[in-house]
């Protein structure tokens, strides 16, 4: 027998990473198509390589076969041999330019599709998780610091520009103005009034106050993936969660076990149950024989979490010690003060007319200290002449007055050395009162 929930959560935390969603196809396409540019970039290159040293000759070959002392050779003749060789060489450095560039695009998105990969475990998914819950934060973070830094640009564009070379235009000012994010500050930022002004204003705003909201919002989003980590009752150990699916899947090919998808979903339907069994299992029809449901759970058995959630007669077992210690406080209040126990709805209505009595009491103080001022003062006024409830030694008035049929007064029998004596008696009584009731609903059923 094994839990039906975490069961749930396993089979479709292993069904992500044997049978991906569209997102993980959208990715494998991405992968298929940096292997086609990987090809094309070794079959581009490969030529080139093998033919380089051949036409290294050939270029450096007409270069050096130009006849410049020969008086019989037109001038122009030798520079149009001379261009078309530098020329060709050009366009050599170009194509090699070409392919460079080529191959870092290919190793720009090769890395980029190494950080996403290691999403395909929890514990490995720090970063991508990070990034993806503060995404929307940075965003608009990103947005604030390009209009300040666009603002503070242009300001120190228009003011040191004239006599900075590290100002003097627009795009050299972000050059800057981005170094100084990492505290590279100019060394004489303190000659004129203007740039201490500038300086300063861009350490308060930019160095000090968005860096550290950019802190926080990767802190609180890391906080959030490690919580969500933490709660994460199905994975393990990075390793042995890889070694498990790939058991798991060739376990299903030889035992004939259903998709994780399929099998997820046909339990998922059955709400009421916390556990399923052999019977349960093969009761299904997706599993192909007997031999298949007994494998499958000799393979899931013995993972800690997939324990069963241990069970009384009508419930699970913590929440009838739950209902039986709440039968056996209303029975301990109804044996020591002779009254029932007050419901959720008597305590809320005793609390209101406790908390409209303090008020009235407090109005009551008012309006006797004034009236107190304005007898002092030998000022009758109507207002302060009402006569006011009694209060008692809190100051509260006395209209609190709990219902006699939920709060009674305490016998003189109600010890705790009688308490003590029937606790015992009360939890039996509990448990044959939950029998009673599950019997009722049995038969009501």
């Amino acid at each position: 027998v094994i839990s039906t929930s975490h069961l749930i959560k396993r089979t479709r935390h292993i069904d992500r990473s044997i049978r991906p969603s569209i997102g993980e196809w959208v990715k494998q396409a991405i992968d298929f198509g940096t292997a086609g540019m990987v090809t094309a970039f070794v079959s581009m290159r490969l030529p080139q390589k093998i033919a380089s040293a051949e036409t290294s000759r050939n270029i450096l070959g007409k270069l050096t076969d130009i006849e410049w002392a020969n008086v019989d050779i037109a001038l122009q003749e030798k520079k149009k041999s001379f261009f078309d060789a530098m020329s060709e060489l050009l366009d050599v450095i170009a194509e090699e330019e070409a392919l460079n560039s080529f191959c870092s695009a290919i190793l720009f998105i090769s890395l980029m599709r190494v950080v996403q990969c290691t999403g395909v475990h929890p514990r490995l998914a720090l970063l991508t998780g990070t990034l993806t819950h503060a995404a929307d934060d940075l965003f608009h973070a990103t947005i604030l610091i390009v209009l300040l830094l666009g603002c503070f640009g242009g300001i120190a564009t228009w003011a040191f520009g004239e006599h900075r070379e590290d100002f003097g235009d627009f795009e050299k000012t972000m050059q800057t103005q981005f170094l100084m994010m990492f505290g590279n500050f100019p060394d004489d930022w303190t000659e004129s009034s203007q740039m201490i002004a500038y300086t300063t204003l861009y350490l308060i705003f930019i160095f000090i106050l968005l860096q550290n909201f950019l802190l926080a919002i990767v802190v609180e989003a890391y906080m959030a993936v490690r919580e969500a980590i933490d709660d994460n009752e199905v994975e393990q150990f990075f390793l042995k969660d890889v070694s498990e699916s790939f058991t798991s899947h060739i376990k299903g090919l030889l035992f004939g076990w259903p998709s994780h998808t399929a099998l997820g979903d046909a339990i998922g339907e059955w709400e009421a149950k916390r556990s399923v069994g052999f019977d349960d299992l093969h009761k299904l029809g997706v599993f192909k024989s007997q031999k298949a449901v007994t494998s499958f759970i000799a393979h899931y058995q013995p993972y800690t979490f997939l324990e069963p959630e241990e069970l009384g007669l009508y419930m699970p077992a913590k929440k009838g010690l739950e209902m039986a210690q709440a039968v056996t406080d209303r029975m301990y209040h109804v044996l020591n003060y002779g009254k029932r126990a007050p419901t959720l709805k008597d305590e809320v209505e005793l609390s209101r007319q406790w908390v409209e009595a303090k008020q009235r009491g407090k109005k009551a103080k008012q309006q006797q200290a004034a009236a107190a001022i304005a007898s002092q003062g030998g000022v009758a006024s109507s207002k302060l002449a009402l006569p006011s409830p009694a209060l008692s030694s809190d100051g509260v008035g006395s209209s609190v007055a709990l219902s006699s049929d939920v709060v009674g007064p305490v016998s003189e029998g109600g010890t705790l050395a009688v308490l003590q004596a029937d606790v015992q008696q009360l939890m039996q009584q509990a448990l044959k009162t939950q029998q009673m009731v599950g019997q009722l609903m049995q038969a009501s059923g």
